[in-house]
């Protein structure tokens, strides 16, 4: 078992390789993004300049000296306020009164008598403009006259808003006094604020904070001893200074690389994470090795290789992870890339906040795989600055400012990879979407899951069999293997609050060795049915067992052997029939050996050796039906199940494909469904007919043909002066009981009932003396037909008692719905023609607008319906923005209090010298070493040059402080040296000094213990903020790429599905087309930013400068004209896709990046300019748009052997005139793209005529249609419809021709209503007579019941239908139909013929494919049937019968086998010249010659009668050669030659 494991995952990993290797395109865009990143980075690293800089030396500042701004403020608020705490306490109010005349005289000193209250006064109406500082003593002061203690502890409160307006604060650093971090995040390159003697952020020097603590300090020693701080500060003065700094060399690249690497990882990864959720399949990542050396010179590249192989994992994993909470491809790439891109957003502002997280705050992030690469490459690129790299012996070893690892992070990848891929797992096991059955919450904890459980026992199989007897069903066999049982099957579909009831209570057992038919029409319930036994869906109610396993639980054990054929071919586009069966031979677990041979023998069973190495996107429809049931049946499959297998398949191939479906129903139980009713006679051991999710009978053919059967048919084919009513007097005469079944096109039947059949010989006489007169073609007889059974069925008024007696309570009490409609009554249905001279159509500049509003419309509708995807368009744009500034401006949590005390940053050395000597330098040199050992700090006397000793040793953490003593004649100086690395170095080094000289003058117990707790912050509303305009767009970027790229998914939609080919088709124009395009798309997005700006992040962050005094006309001009030029481009650049997913994809990213790099960009352009030429761009790209569309229409521009087909192209050929009038004209039409597609065609057709093009699977019928409708041009030849060229008229044509291509052409998102209506004003129909001829449409094709739905929820043969009625719609002269009635059951079948044969009584020409002959029968007055791209026959119906076949075509059922075989020698001997052609069990099929088209002088009918008791025959039809069998005749590729052609098949 797990070999085949093994081999099943070797196997995925196989064809996600060749996959990825065939869509070249995509894996050279991935190569190319990864190779110009990667480029990029190599010719950052080799053109940035190495400068070098230094050595900086720094002046000493004296402490005294109090900043200018507080002695005579200019642009703040006159006086100061100076704030104390505690008001109550004397002490502290003559301290503060002493720090005042200190710094100003002029101060406003402010008591409040809690820190609560000081708190509330400065966030008050911004009153932090004025106060200075706050000065709270964290003593708790019992009275007024309570001491103050000689260990002093104090906070000194700053604002976090700058009053001394130096522009220090870089870019990462955000304007505050950084109290929660120690050192800067990123290291610095060289000294930290170079420049600035001061020592810039966060300002303790420029803000005033020294001065303040100085002066308070010594007011503090005053207060204690003012005698002795008088005498001491008279003799000492006390400066600050900056460490030295030596030379060094100015890389800016590092400083680009910590920031955008991780980035540009990131952006390399997003195509790919895109891709995987857009096709949810994994894909082998093997472009992640990029070239470092050259970038990284210190770091192990293997360890960098191993790093970026880590981060792929969880990457892949993150993607399935994403794919499994989504169900609409466009919704999960909106999204999923946009929760990709969010995860590695918090990484952008790592370097600001890391130096404030904690261990596990790190731990956590890393849960995020983008964060943990995001600060993986931090690791890296702080190790390239410092010289030493990531290498093996340190990503284990923790520095002394840091104890997280490199290796932690290379585990966290690991753990992310498991957990995303436990996620996938679990969720896509308990909620597996619309497909697939759920499992229960806990399916893990459950032994069963893990182990498996045995199958249910046989015995309880049998035990429902007798239940299901009625008169309905046929007796069941007893001597076979029950395959599959189906216990009361009940399935209910909930959408949108309303409730559809597919299956009710279905009981049906279908056995081993056989094929079980299931029969219905078009959502009657057959293909839901289908997808429970396979898995797709799970039941509401009831039970089905397949071999014992229950498939509510037991689904794997199920399809280990199932095979499936769905309705929709499940292939890859990109393997070959070859691979796609090696594929599936390995998922199987077929041995290697067999594999090979088995493939061998299915392709050329199926006739599909040829096609071996041909990919599967190349093949006709046909063929990919025959690879779908190979991949079912392979590996011996127990069960199999085709849902309408032969679909698309020509009769040839149909009639092949069943009996090879019928040689390999040994061991296997198959279920089959179909719409082709002799399919099912022939193929069904078993037929069950569902209607309205009922099952209403269910027996053999024979069983159903005496349950339903009426008698004998009569089916006549009429000539153009047949008179009806005449047949009808004749017919009454014999067969007075007779009743006529339908009257459809030019076929007319009547039902004979069986006791008049000793009459049928006479009356067959009768019919063919007067053949000619009364206008009849050609006539046949039949008994029942399984179209008959299935009419009758599907029309019955109710339910069978027998079936309801089956039914539960609930079901009982709703009856069936009454379909009462069989052929016959189509002649009632309103014909789309009736009064079609009454409809007005409008012209000119009236058709032009009705134009615009059916394409407005329909854009607004694909909003309105797709409203969640237009919601995360709009919200992306808004989330991504409030998110990226949010990161960009952390939030406005306080900033915690820091304590000026050296211990903070842990053991470190304080160097000092001095030069002279007294009592007092002697004395602080002892208080200094005993207080820094108390702390254990440690203390280094410097021999020599104490700066030249610091500019050494600049780089040393160890080294935040150092002190310089110089004793002089009448004074000594004290020199607190910092290191400006550190933030808050002046002030723990003046807290030292200050600290020393307090013990000096006041004992050794006392003390001062200073903190910075900066004051709050005021509301965030009232918070004013400047954005730099490149941040604004920065941040906007991603939100913007996700709105812009929107909107190519309904322009690609569709280009691919026609619809947009149907548009033009049906005149609308192309500047019509583009500009209701831009505009509603301009409208949505204008509203976004209108939103974006207005309601989220404008007003929420007050960024008033764009919107106040007038900027937001500004702004609002520079929205418009980007959305202006930008969604042009977004449709220029659509026309490179064929896939709206891939497109939207790739936008995203193409817009994402261009737009980032032309921020990172300096941009030389003025503003005028920028508008001008954003205004230019709009233009010039709408142009090239509405140009390349018209390219793109007008592009749109054998010799045959057959007498019939030469004479038409020599009478086009030379005598042109007798044409001028056709409606369609062809001459010598070619078309080779890589073979000879369609040969020299030469043809006429006339109005009133019904043309059928008839053709094997790859004939050249679907190339044909393609040039005759516009869509691709012919390599030679013309084609003209109503005498205008389309090669050089296409303009012309275009309302000429009404079109239903092979698939369905629709807007999937709308109503059968509202796309007539846009059909409707497309051609011009006027707006008072819209709704009555869309309901004339609606009606004709009996869609009205569904008229109102949404047409993705349409069955297979309802769309067929709305896109005939598309086609038949407007002015057109002619209109095309491609095998308009695929997947239409019956009924709806023969709905269609009536009305397109009223809509070419009305004078339009029709053009139609089929693979139905008996649909081309009842329709065409002329057809052609192509083989090889050449005409090999032409002319009409009864004429091609004629030409190539004078013979009868003679069924016979028999119902015992002993009797075949004296049956074939009576035919032998009574019809000379009789053929068998096929024996299928006991169905005999004779073609049987005649001398000429006499039925009364041959007598068949009558012998045959006798024969039937005489034989024990159960069934019998005689007819003339059909024009299938015609079709048959070309089946043989060596029957090409005109000799040939005249034998009989």
């Amino acid at each position: 078992m797990a070999w085949l494991e093994f081999r099943a995952f070797r196997s995925l990993l196989w064809k996600n390789f060749i996959l990825k290797k065939r869509r070249i395109i995509n894996l050279l865009t991935e190569i190319f993004l990864t190779i110009v990143f990667g480029v990029g980075i190599l010719l950052a690293r080799k053109f940035v300049v190495v400068k070098k800089n230094g050595p900086f030396n720094y002046s000493a500042q004296q402490v005294d000296n109090v900043p200018t701004f507080i002695g005579a403020p200019a642009t703040t608020p006159y006086p100061w306020e100076l704030a104390y705490v505690p008001s109550k306490s004397t002490a502290v109010q003559n301290i503060v009164e002493n720090v005042k005349d200190n710094l100003n005289s002029n101060m406003k000193v402010l008591g409040f008598s809690s820190e609560r209250e000081f708190e509330d006064y400065v966030k008050q109406n911004n009153k932090t403009k004025n106060v200075l500082a706050g000065i709270v003593f964290d003593h708790d002061f019992q009275n007024s006259n309570d001491p103050l203690p000689l260990k002093v502890k104090y906070h000194l409160r700053f604002s976090s808003f700058k009053k001394n307006s130096r522009k220090f604060a870089t870019q990462l650093e955000e304007e505050s006094w950084l109290t929660n971090s120690l050192f800067p995040s990123m290291p610095s390159m060289g000294p930290r604020n170079q420049h600035d003697a001061l020592g810039g952020n966060p300002g303790y020097i420029s803000e005033g904070f020294l001065a303040v603590q100085h002066a308070l300090d010594k007011a503090i020693m005053r207060h204690h001893n003012n005698t002795a701080t008088e005498t001491l500060f008279n003799g000492v003065k006390i400066f600050v200074q900056r460490f030295p700094y030596p030379s060094y060399y100015h890389d800016v690249f590092f400083l680009f690389a910590i920031v955008f690497i991780p980035l540009i990882i990131v952006c390399i990864f997003s195509m790919n994470h895109l891709t995987i959720i857009q096709s949810i399949v994994w894909e082998k990542e093997n472009r992640l090795k990029i070239q470092s050396v050259s970038v990284l010179e210190y770091s192990d590249p293997i360890i960098v290789f191993i790093f970026l192989l880590f981060y792929t994992m969880p990457s892949i994993c993150f993607s399935f992870m994403v794919s499994t909470f989504f169900s609409n491809a466009y919704f999960a790439i909106t999204l999923g890339g946009f929760c990709f891109f969010i995860t590695y957003l918090p990484a952008a502002n790592l370097s600001v906040n890391y130096g404030q997280m904690t261990f596990n705050q790190k731990i956590v992030s890393c849960l995020s795989s983008n964060y943990a690469m995001a600060l993986g490459f931090k690791f890296i690129f702080d190790a390239e600055v410092k010289k030493t790299g990531i290498k093996w012996n340190n990503i284990f070893s923790p520095n002394k400012q840091d104890n997280f690892l490199f290796a932690y992070i290379l585990g966290m990848l690991l753990l992310d990879a498991l957990l995303y891929f436990i996620v996938t797992w679990y969720v896509e096991a308990v909620y597996p979407g619309k497909y697939g059955v759920p499992k229960p919450w806990n399916f893990f904890l459950q032994p069963s899951y893990w182990f498996g459980e045995p199958p249910v026992k046989k015995s309880e199989t049998h035990q429902f069999q007798e239940t299901i007897q009625s008169k309905y069903f046929e007796a069941e066999p007893t001597d076979l293997v029950t395959g599959i049982t189906i216990k009361h099957l009940h399935k209910v579909f909930q959408d949108k609050g309303t409730t559809k009831v597919a299956i009710k209570e279905l009981s049906l057992n279908l056995y081993e060795g056989q094929i079980t038919v299931l029969l219905g029409h078009n959502g009657a319930g057959k293909s839901t049915t289908m997808s429970i036994l396979s898995g797709l869906y799970p039941p509401t109610s009831g039970e089905a067992y397949v071999y014992g396993y229950d498939i509510s639980t037991q689904m794997v054990q199920i399809r280990k052997s199932l095979g499936l054929c769905p309705q929709q071919d499940l292939l890859f586009n990109y393997l070959t029939v070859s691979e796609h069966l090696q594929f599936y031979s390995a998922i199987k677990g077929i041995p290697q050996k067999k594999c090979l041979k088995e493939i061998d023998h299915m392709l050329s069973a199926f006739n599909l050796l040829e096609k071996r190495d041909a990919f599967s996107k190349s093949l006709s429809g046909g063929m990919k039906r025959k690879l779908s049931i190979i991949i079912a049946l392979l590996g011996d499959s127990k069960v199999v199940i085709l849902d309408e297998p032969t679909s698309g398949m020509d009769p040839a191939s149909r009639r092949a494909t069943w009996d090879l479906l019928q040689n390999y129903k040994q061991n296997r139980t198959m279920l089959l469904t179909t719409h082709y009713m002799d399919e099912a006679d022939v193929l069904g051991d078993r037929i069950a007919i569902m209607v309205q999710g009922y099952l209403q009978c269910c027996g053999s053919s024979i069983f159903l043909k005496k349950l339903y059967g009426v008698g004998y048919h009569i089916v006549m084919v009429k000539e153009p002066h047949c008179n009806v009513e005449e047949v009808t007097k004749l017919i009454h005469y014999y067969a007075p009981a007779a009743t006529m079944e339908s009257n459809v096109g030019t076929e007319l039947s009547f039902t004979l009932p069986k006791e008049y059949a000793h009459r049928f010989e006479t009356l067959f006489t009768a019919l063919e003396k007067r053949q000619e007169k009364l206008g009849i073609a050609s006539f046949g007889a039949s008994i029942t037909t399984m179209e008959e059974v299935f009419l009758r069925v599907s029309h019955m008024e109710n339910v069978p008692e027998d079936i309801l007696a089956m039914q539960p309570p609930s079901q009982m009490s709703q009856p069936t719905m009454n379909q009462n409609r069989n052929a016959s009554d189509v002649q009632g249905v309103h014909s789309p023609t009736l009064n079609e001279s009454s409809i007005r159509f409008n012209t000119g500049c009236s058709l032009y607008c009705q134009q615009f509003r059916a394409m407005f419309l329909k854009r607004i509708m694909f909003s309105w319906r797709n409203w969640k995807l237009v919601l995360v368009q709009v919200l992306g744009l808004a989330a991504s923005f409030a998110f990226l500034f949010e990161v960009a401006n952390p939030s406005n949590a306080e900033e915690k209090a820091r304590k000026m005390d050296l211990g903070e940053y842990g053991q470190t050395i304080v160097p000092y010298s001095i030069s002279g000597n007294s009592d007092l330098t002697t004395n602080f040199l002892k208080l200094l070493e005993s207080k820094l050992i108390s702390e254990k700090q440690k203390l280094k006397e410097v021999k020599g040059d104490l700066l030249n000793f610091l500019m050494e040793n600049s780089d040393n953490r160890l080294y935040i402080i150092a002190l310089s003593i110089e004793v002089k004649t009448n004074e000594t100086v004290f020199t607190v040296l910092f290191n400006n690395e550190a933030y808050h170095s002046p002030s723990v080094a003046l807290a030292v000094l200050d600290n020393v000289l307090s013990m000096s003058v006041s004992g050794k117990d006392a003390s001062l213990t200073v903190s910075n707790k900066p004051q709050p912050r005021p509301n965030s509303k009232d918070k004013e903020r400047t954005e730099n305009g490149n941040m604004v767009a920065s941040n906007i970027q991603l939100g913007v790429a996700i709105l812009i790229s929107g909107f190519c998914l309904l322009t690609v939609t569709e280009k691919t599905s026609k619809a947009k080919h149907i548009q033009f088709l049906s005149g609308t124009s192309v500047f019509v087309y583009w500009i209701s395009a831009l505009l509603c798309d301009f409208i949505i997005f204008f509203i976004s930013f209108l939103l974006l700006m207005v309601s989220i992040v404008f007003r929420y962050y007050k960024l008033n400068i764009y919107i106040m005094e007038y900027h937001i006309l500004e702004t609002m001009l520079i929205f418009t004209l980007f959305g202006w030029s930008a969604i042009p481009l977004t449709y220029l650049l659509s026309f490179l896709f064929s896939g709206s997913t891939s497109a939207y994809v790739k936008l995203i990213l193409f817009n994402y990046f261009s737009g980032t790099i032309c921020i990172l960009i300096d941009n030389s352009l003025s503003q005028r300019q920028s508008v001008l030429s954003m205004c230019l761009n709009g233009l010039h790209l709408m142009i090239l748009v509405l140009k390349i569309q018209e390219q793109v229409s007008k592009k749109l521009s054998g010799k045959s052997e057959d007498e019939d087909v030469q004479n038409e192209r020599i009478n086009i050929l030379q005598h042109p005139e007798k044409f001028q009038n056709s409606v369609v004209l062809i001459k010598e039409l070619t078309k080779y793209p890589v073979i000879l597609a369609v040969k020299n065609i030469s043809l006429a057709i006339q109005k009133k005529e019904c043309f059928g093009l008839l053709g094997f699977n790859g004939a050249g019928k679907t190339s044909t249609f393609q040039i005759l409708t516009g869509e691709e041009s012919a390599t030679s030849g013309d084609v003209f419809i109503d005498g205008f060229s389309i090669n050089r008229n296409v303009l012309q044509v275009r309302s000429r021709i009404g079109y239903c291509p092979q698939f369905d052409a629709l807007l999937e998102y709308m109503t059968a209503r509202e796309i007539l209506i846009m059909y409707a004003r497309v051609w011009g129909v006027s707006e008072s007579q819209i709704q009555l001829y869309v309901n004339s449409y609606l009606n004709s094709m009996e869609l009205e019941p569904h008229a109102n739905k949404i047409i993705s929820t349409y069955s297979g043969g309802n769309k067929r239908r709305l896109s005939t009625a598309i086609a038949l719609m407007g002015r057109s002269s002619v209109v095309f139909l491609d095998e308009p009635s695929t997947g239409m059951d019956p009924v709806a079948r023969r709905l269609l013929w009536n009305v397109v044969t009223k809509t070419r009584d009305s004078g339009k020409a029709i053009v139609i494919t089929s693979h139905s002959m008996e649909e081309c029968d009842a329709l065409c007055t002329r057809l052609a049937i192509m083989v090889k791209g050449k005409f090999m026959c032409l002319g009409s119906p009864q004429h091609l019968k004629n030409k190539f076949g004078n013979i009868y075509i003679l069924k016979v059922k028999g119902k015992s086998e002993h009797m075949l075989e004296p049956f074939k020698n009576f035919i032998k001997m009574t019809f000379q010249g009789s053929d068998l052609k096929h024996q299928n069990q006991k169905i005999l099929n004779y073609y049987i010659p005649c001398k000429d088209n006499g039925w009364g002088k041959v007598m068949m009918f009558g012998i045959l009668e006798k024969a039937k008791e005489q034989f024990d025959l159960e069934d019998y039809s005689i007819s003339q050669i059909t024009l299938e069998q015609v079709f048959l005749t070309f089946a043989n590729p060596e029957n090409t030659d005109d000799d040939s052609l005249q034998k009989v098949p």
